[in-house]
C-alpha cells in the first residue's frame, strides 16, 4: 500500500456546546447519544477550513453518521469543491457509560452558579476538562454502565483504518468526534492511561494526522491541531 494520510477532524461547535453547560446534556454525550445540528458559529467554524484543506491537498471526506459531523463535512465539501460522499457510523462517538455525577458533591458546588456571571464560561470550560477525565477514570475503573470496551474501541477503530485503507485516495479528510479521535491516537501509541489523560483536548475543527504504510503500520504525525497554525 502506498503512503497515505488522514487527517481527523473534529466537528465544528454544535448548537449545545454553544451555552453553557449542561449535565443532562454531558451524561447523554458521554453515552454517545448526542445528535444535534451545528451552532451558527459552528457554521463559520467549518467554512473557515477551506484553506488548509486545499493546503493539505485533501482528496475526499468522510463522516460520522452524527448531524454535527455530516454538517460539517457537508460544508467544508461545498466550500472546497471536495467530494464528501460516505458516512460511516464506525466514526460515531465512542460511549463510556453513565455514572451518577449529579450526585457528586464537588460537581454540585461548581454547577452552583454562585459565581460572577463573568466567570460562568471559564468554569464551564473548566468542568467540562474535569468531567471529561472523571468519566474516563470511572470507565477506565469499570465503574460505568453500558458503556463500550476498550477491546470494542480498538476493534472499531482498526476496523474503520481498514475501511480507509481501502478507498482510492490516498489523503482524505475524516470529520468525527473528540473522543473518538483521542481513543484513535491512544491506540497507535500503544495504549497508555497516560496518553489518553495527555491527549484527552480534542477542540472543535482541530486536525489529527495519521500517517498510514500499510496494515497495522501508522504514525501520528500531530494530534488536534490548529488549523491556523498549520498554514
Amino acid at each position: 500500500m502506498r503512503h497515505r494520510q488522514y487527517y481527523f477532524i473534529r466537528h465544528a461547535l454544535p448548537v449545545n456546546d454553544a451555552g453553557s453547560l449542561h449535565l443532562s446534556v454531558y451524561d447523554r454525550d458521554m453515552l454517545g447519544k448526542v445528535d444535534e445540528q451545528l451552532s451558527e458559529k459552528g457554521k463559520q467554524q467549518a467554512v473557515a477550513l477551506k484553506n488548509i484543506m486545499h493546503n493539505l491537498g485533501i482528496e475526499r471526506i468522510v463522516s460520522s453518521t452524527r448531524k454535527r459531523a455530516m454538517e460539517t463535512a457537508a460544508i467544508i465539501s461545498e466550500a472546497t469543491g471536495i467530494p464528501y460522499d460516505a458516512r460511516f457510523d464506525k466514526l460515531d462517538e465512542i460511549s463510556l457509560g453513565s455514572t451518577p455525577v449529579k450526585k457528586n458533591i464537588l460537581v454540585r458546588t461548581v454547577m452552583s452558579r454562585h459565581w460572577p456571571a463573568p466567570m460562568h464560561n471559564v468554569m464551564d470550560q473548566a468542568m467540562i476538562a474535569g468531567l471529561t477525565l472523571y468519566y474516563f477514570l470511572k470507565w477506565r475503573l469499570g465503574k460505568t454502565r453500558g458503556g463500550e470496551t476498550l477491546s470494542e474501541i480498538n476493534r472499531k477503530v482498526d476496523e474503520m483504518l481498514a475501511v480507509l485503507n481501502a478507498l482510492p485516495e490516498r489523503r482524505i479528510a475524516v470529520v468525527g468526534h473528540a473522543g473518538w479521535i483521542s481513543f484513535l491516537a491512544v491506540r497507535i501509541l500503544g495504549g497508555s492511561l497516560w496518553h489518553f489523560i495527555r491527549l484527552s483536548r480534542v477542540d472543535n475543527c482541530a486536525i489529527t494526522r495519521i500517517d498510514a504504510n500499510g496494515p497495522g503500520n501508522y504514525k501520528l504525525r500531530y494530534f488536534a491541531k490548529n488549523h491556523r497554525s498549520l498554514g
